[in-house]
């Protein structure tokens, strides 16, 4: 699918907020509601694969935010995929280069619940974990500059 600049600023709108009304969107994109519904539809069909919400995971008591590597033993990378997509506290779970052969995204509600969680991941092999302290930059979406874009 080629994006215009129209397109691109529509992306951007939404990753910023997903219910934003059509009336606006077509305000800022200076087009009619009826040619910016057209295309969102078409950027469904594509390019938007959901909508999402952003929870503040701190405020439902989660205080521990981690990234794990994991360093499989042996050919149990199946057994493994299954154990973290049932464990709803792992958020992401990427496929790396280097050292480790996975890299996962969790929450948890204190330092006990992580490593127990810790310890069933070490039957598939090494493991090495970071503690957030901070986070300085959300999870944004990509956000496109529009003027990249042009001829």
């Amino acid at each position: 699918m080629n994006l215009d600049n129209i397109d691109i600023k529509i992306l951007n709108i939404l990753q910023r907020n997903s219910r934003e009304p059509l009336k606006s969107i077509a305000q800022q994109c200076f087009i009619s509601a009826p040619s910016a519904s057209s295309r969102i539809q078409k950027l469904e069909k594509e390019i938007i694969k959901n909508y999402r919400l952003v929870i503040n995971y701190e405020k439902l008591g989660y205080q521990i935010k981690a990234f794990i590597n994991v360093s499989l033993k042996s050919d149990n990378k199946n057994e493994f995929i299954n154990l973290v997509r049932r464990i709803p506290n792992v958020l992401e779970v990427d496929n790396i280069t280097g050292n480790y052969d996975f890299i996962l995204k969790v929450l948890f509600k204190d330092v006990h619940e992580l490593e127990t969680f810790l310890i069933k991941l070490k039957r598939f092999g090494q493991t090495n974990t970071n503690i957030v302290f901070t986070t300085q930059v959300e999870n944004r979406g990509m956000i496109h500059d529009e003027t990249h874009f042009e001829n």
